[in-house]
């Protein structure tokens, strides 16, 4: 009898543990995963679902005293926080992997030790009750001219890394540089520019007419074993030049897809690749210049080729990247493409050939920008969709990087002088850089890869 029930017993006792096991199995798991600033030195905290189970709407729906929230404090003080509900209207956090930032009312004057904590009372039933807190000493922010990158100072860091870190976000940096000055309207300042960095154009500044009476402008420039090309876009927060040419942009004349014309008999396309499908108007653009480009980079042998540009140019330098690795790849050590504000550029196929071709790419986006949610299809009845290349990071204009549930898909033009303006860009880029100089954890390369592939993943969604 006795032993009858000492086996029961462990049986009982095993069978709790496995339900145990099973239960957490499908809990959530709330963990704060990033303390950091914004350009204004207010403070951010980050709060992720770990876990793999949802949040209760309870969460959202019992707004009381002991809801479930952030709290934080700083030097040990207590100093305030909000309740999950009050700045997670979208329920970001309720399904696993889910992440939101909760941007406080504390603003840094000088470097500070910060404890935050989430679900403080244990409103909520999860996976691990013991991971709920994080401390970090958060630095202040110093806003002068020795803080920022400077003008001489940018423009020189190169990185073939396909990783999203420290290394990529430094070269992020200088390719905002370049798109600064093939936009300069003086071409003896885009010289003097790239002369002062230790760059040396090969050839000329290149030129041709563009859309609508706008210009196109690239430049090929080589410094030790790198090879910089980039192209210009189409300008914002001047007149209305950006405004006319993104209007030519999805034009039924423009707007019809074609196959590259950089795809010959000679590239050895497979069936795939060969029903890709490129942005007429781009296609032309590219092809105004394409002779002087590949002529200027056909000797470099041996040497990095990075494809950079911006909106229209973005387009263009995403086109370029592509035309290196199908017809001129065995020449060269490796090609990085980096664009900003680019438009979609061909259909599916074509992106799905792209990713293949040129998988260390990246396309960087400000939320908001209206640049990068056209064109959507090629005519206003036709079946042919556009998709965009590649991967994705989007940032604000503080430099803090967007929670791909939080990425603007929609069009509005309504701040399209402020979203797309080269220069918010280069700032934006440039308060990431100086996050991550000050915070080395702030982005891994494990971390940062798998956040700009979601973050495509949910644009295209």
């Amino acid at each position: 009898m006795h032993k009858n029930k000492f086996i029961l017993a462990i049986f009982l006792f095993v069978a709790t543990l496995f339900t145990q096991n099973i239960s957490a199995q499908n809990l959530p798991d709330l963990v704060i995963n990033q303390i950091t600033t914004d350009n204004k030195n207010r403070l951010a905290i980050s709060v992720k679902n770990v876990g793999s189970g949802n949040l209760p709407n309870s969460v959202w729906t019992n707004k009381n005293p002991k809801s479930p929230s952030i709290t934080f404090t700083v030097n040990g003080r207590n100093w305030g926080g909000r309740a999950i509900w009050s700045f997670d209207s979208k329920q970001n956090l309720k399904k696993p992997g889910g992440r939101v930032l909760y941007l406080t009312n504390y603003t840094l004057k000088g470097d500070v030790k910060v404890t935050a904590t989430v679900d403080r009372f244990n409103q909520v039933r999860e996976s691990n009750e013991r991971n709920n807190s994080l401390t970090r000493t958060v630095k202040f922010l110093k806003r002068n001219s020795a803080q920022k990158p400077t003008f001489s100072s940018r423009g020189t860091y190169l990185n073939t890394a396909s990783s999203f870190d420290n290394r990529k976000i430094n070269t992020m940096n200088t390719m905002q540089q370049h798109v600064q000055w093939v936009s300069e309207t003086n071409i003896s300042d885009v010289k003097k520019g790239l002369e002062r960095s230790g760059f040396i154009l090969l050839g000329d500044v290149i030129s041709a007419a563009g859309f609508k009476g706008t210009r196109l402008r690239a430049y090929v420039a080589t410094k030790g074993n790198d090879v910089v090309v980039v192209f210009r876009g189409t300008g914002a927060g001047k007149g209305k030049g950006g405004q006319t040419a993104a209007n030519a942009i999805v034009t039924d004349a423009n707007v019809l897809m074609k196959t590259p014309s950089f795809f010959y008999r000679s590239s050895r396309l497979t069936k795939d690749q060969k029903d890709s499908l490129v942005h007429k108007g781009f296609d032309i653009a590219y092809g105004k210049m394409r002779s002087q480009i590949i002529r200027a980079v056909i000797n470099q042998r041996g040497k990095n080729i990075y494809a950079f540009g911006h909106s229209l140019g973005g387009a263009l330098a995403t086109l370029f990247a592509l035309d290196i690795a199908i017809n001129h790849k065995s020449r060269f050590r490796s090609i990085t493409h980096i664009v900003s504000g680019s438009p979609r550029v061909g259909n599916l196929k074509f992106a799905q050939t792209f990713g293949r071709k040129v998988p260390n790419n990246l396309r960087i986006v400000l939320n908001g920008d209206p640049i990068p949610t056209i064109p959507r299809r090629a005519g206003v009845r036709a079946k042919k969709k556009y998709v965009h290349v590649g991967r994705l990071i989007v940032l604000n204009l503080s430099g803090i990087m967007v929670e791909p549930k939080n990425i603007k898909t929609f069009t509005n033009w309504v701040k399209f002088p402020i979203y797309h303006d080269n220069k918010n860009y280069q700032e934006s880029v440039a308060w990431l850089l100086i996050s991550t100089k000050q915070m080395p954890g702030l982005v891994s390369s494990k971390g940062g890869t798998q956040l700009i592939i979601d973050s495509a993943n949910a644009e295209r969604n």
